[in-house]
């Protein structure tokens, strides 16, 4: 039942143009626990963002902060590369989807997250490990799954989870390899033919692991 759920979510995405490895993204996210209490979403101005149907928001308020806000006064506007301090508001939890490797201060970009958390607050994010450059303004670094973890060490996190998304030479291919395809039905194919295939040889595999197209993450603000 959870393969043939997983298999629709895979037709949907790809025929409304969504990029293999934040489909799979997507399907982690529908399976981990609901959020609650305050939120913030640095990187985003509203809940247009693919992740936010599959996450539980419902019972949260949602507050947004970008570099370039576009005259929205509902979204904080907040340059990540300098020290900034929302610890007053003590959030319950903070989102960071695709954004952390635009920001060239990243230590300093995570430490001033995890200070806008209450204690036991939930860090949720996800960076891309093999994707093209992309400028949102500008785009700085690609983390493996250890670099992560010991940046988040270094800003007071525990608890910490790193997950490899969209894993093996099969499915990274047709991440990648898809995006030269402007045919959506041939696209189709080939990821449902490289996601079968994955979950048959995936654990038989060894190396399976070892090549993924995008990382999340996640963890918990622990006491000074």
């Amino acid at each position: 039942m959870k393969s043939i759920k997983e298999l629709i979510t895979l037709i949907k995405e790809c025929l409304i143009g969504k990029s293999l490895s934040r489909t799979l993204h997507n399907i982690y996210l529908s399976e981990i626990p609901p959020f609650y209490g305050n939120g913030i979403d640095y990187g985003a101005k509203n809940a247009a963002g693919s992740y936010y149907r599959f996450i539980d928001i419902k019972n949260t308020h949602m507050t947004y902060c970008d570099l370039y806000p576009k005259g929205n006064t509902k979204v904080k506007s907040i340059n990540f590369e300098n020290n900034f301090d929302l610890s007053s508001e003590a959030f319950d939890f903070a989102l960071v989807m695709n954004t952390l490797e635009h920001v060239y201060n990243h230590q300093n970009f995570i430490n001033n997250i995890s200070k806008s958390l209450k204690v036991g607050g939930r860090l949720e994010g996800c960076v891309p490990f093999l994707y093209p450059y992309h400028k949102d303004p500008d785009d700085f670094f690609r983390y493996s799954h250890t670099a992560l973890e010991k940046i988040l060490n270094k800003a007071n996190f525990e608890n910490i989870e790193i997950n490899k998304i969209c894993t093996g030479g099969l499915l990274v291919s047709a991440s990648l390899l898809s995006r030269r395809l402007s045919f959506k039905p041939l696209i189709l194919i080939w990821w449902l033919v490289s996601y079968i295939l994955s979950k048959i040889f995936g654990k038989t595999n060894n190396q399976n692991s070892d090549m993924y197209a995008l990382i999340a993450f996640s963890a918990i603000k622990k006491s000074p």
